[in-house]
């Protein structure tokens, strides 16, 4: 899995629409971020703290109405 390190966060630049894919109340509960979306192939991107957690993954992708979701691990891990 793709990792990014939780200090990096702050500098990414995330659409808004991007944002309102996820209700906030959801991502903070199961700590997600949805970071992209690739309409061509109806791909979320997401940013997970917990990515075996199959449970949140099938929610988000009928929420969000995307064919697939690609997990990126959030690391708490200096780098």
């Amino acid at each position: 899995l793709p990792i990014i390190a939780a200090q990096r966060l702050d500098s990414l630049k995330i659409a808004p629409q991007v944002l309102e894919l996820v209700p906030p109340h959801v991502a903070k509960e199961q700590k997600i971020l949805p970071l992209l979306i690739d309409e061509k192939e109806n791909s979320l991107s997401l940013l997970m703290f917990d990515p075996l957690d199959s449970k949140t993954i099938e929610e988000i992708k009928i929420v969000a109405k995307a064919e697939k979701i690609n997990i990126f691990l959030a690391s708490c891990m200096p780098h």
